[in-house]
C-alpha cells in the first residue's frame, strides 16, 4: 500500500468512473472498480460494486463467488 500504488489505484478508479459516466453498465469498468475496492480492503464499497456488476451481468459467476467471499461488517 505504498503511496505510489495508492495514487495509481486512485487514477485507475477515476478513469473507470469516467467510463461509467458514459456507459453505466460497462462490465469491464464495474469489474475493475469492484476489484480495486476489494484489493484496498474497502469491504462495504466492494460489496456495492460487485452488486452493481451482478445487476449488469447476472451470469458473471466470478462476481457471485467474490461477493460471497467478501467479509461483511
Amino acid at each position: 500500500a505504498s503511496p505510489e500504488n495508492q495514487l495509481m489505484a486512485q487514477r485507475a478508479g477515476d478513469e473507470f468512473q469516467r467510463v461509467l459516466a458514459m456507459d453505466p453498465s460497462n462490465k469491464v469498468a464495474l469489474a475493475s472498480i469492484a476489484s480495486l475496492t476489494l484489493k484496498q480492503k474497502n469491504w462495504d464499497e466492494a460489496l456495492g460494486w460487485y452488486g452493481k456488476l451482478i445487476d449488469a451481468d447476472p451470469s458473471n459467476a466470478d462476481a457471485y463467488y467474490t461477493l460471497n467471499r467478501v467479509p461483511k461488517n
